[in-house]
């Protein structure tokens, strides 16, 4: 059975975002472990790690 062209962007799409999450899960895990040992609040140190996402994201080009 032949795929729509719709499935199959969707497809690659979710397989992307899969891997960029597996890719900055790690720096981002490290990040806001930083943070906490700083002596930042979770709740502190969760909004600085938002932003510090939407900069990684931020620097990924645009298709």
């Amino acid at each position: 059975m032949p795929h729509r062209p719709e499935d199959v962007q969707r497809t690659h799409a979710v397989e992307t975002l899969g891997g960029l999450a597996r890719d900055i899960a790690h720096p981002v895990a490290v990040f806001y472990r930083a943070l906490r040992d700083e002596g930042l609040s979770p709740e502190d140190a969760r909004a600085i790690t938002g932003e510090f996402i939407a900069h990684l994201l931020g620097q990924i080009p645009k298709p």
